[in-house]
């Protein structure tokens, strides 16, 4: 794990697990390359017997979650190719929808010379170092989860932070994404991603953009979602293939909410930042 992880792990393990018990919502997990459909499978089955694993689609909107559940969504960022040849199988073995989030960049990528360049430019912002995987899946696949019910979301066309960047540039990143995938699907794209989705990547004032083109936008800031969270910045969890199923656990249970809260203090955001 990374120095990071390993903070947030020792945490986890000193601190009690209560919420779990106490709060209503839901939590969203999120997944980027998948390694090995072995270990997916293995967390994907740990989650599916300590949570209830609810569609993106129906699920946010109508499974308010009661106390002592734990229902959760499983999303994927990047669009990479793993998360269709690794992952995609075991989500169908085990009747699972999981939610998609593609920089629709690569519904333009014509090489794997121009994925890799992409991959280290875009996805990992010039730090080569953090590169697990370049590939990203194609058109025709993107289109077959919609069409398996696994539900498609933007995450931005070019995935840049939406932080320091123009009016100009922010809505073309969100209107054309939407765009695209629109043209794709066929349908309306309700759910939009932050990429990064961190505090310093994004600015609040660009939030009531987000509700402007979309039904749901997300961060990647850990919490529960309930009806005091801002539907233009959801809270979801970063999961790695390589964390203990006690870390996991804790994660999904709120251990770490504290630390968050704490961390993103002056980011905190009420239920009414998605309004113009």
């Amino acid at each position: 794990m990374l120095i990071g992880e390993r903070v947030q792990y020792y945490l986890a393990k000193f601190f009690p697990t209560h919420r779990l018990t106490h709060e209503k919502g839901y939590r969203v997990a999120i997944f980027h390359s998948i390694e090995s459909s072995h270990n997916f499978e293995e967390i994907i089955k740990f989650l599916r017997d300590h949570c209830t694993i609810i569609r993106p689609d129906t699920g946010i909107e109508n499974h308010k979650g009661q106390a002592g559940e734990c229902p959760l969504v499983i999303s994927f960022d990047d669009g990479l190719l793993s998360q269709f040849t690794e992952g995609l199988e075991v989500l169908e073995k085990y009747g699972i929808k999981g939610l998609f989030f593609i920089p629709t960049k690569i519904l333009f990528l014509k090489s794997p010379e121009e994925e890799m360049d992409f991959a280290v430019k875009n996805i990992h912002f010039e730090v080569p170092k953090n590169l697990r995987e370049y590939r990203f899946m194609k058109p025709e696949m993107i289109k077959e989860l919609h069409d398996l019910g696994h539900v498609i979301g933007s995450h931005s066309v070019n995935h840049v932070r939406f932080n320091g960047i123009d009016l100009e540039t922010a809505v073309y990143e969100l209107e054309e994404s939407r765009r695209h995938l629109n043209q794709l699907l066929g349908e309306d794209v309700k759910f939009f991603a932050f990429p990064k989705g961190d505090r310093k990547s994004v600015d609040p004032g660009i939030l009531p953009l987000v509700n402007k083109f979309y039904t749901y936008g997300f961060s990647a800031i850990r919490g529960w979602n309930n009806e005091n969270t801002p539907r233009c910045f959801l809270h979801r969890d970063p999961i790695n293939l390589y964390y203990p199923f006690d870390f996991i656990e804790r994660i999904l249970q709120g251990s770490l909410d504290w630390y968050f809260s704490i961390k993103n203090r002056y980011f905190l955001l009420g239920k009414n930042a998605c309004n113009l």
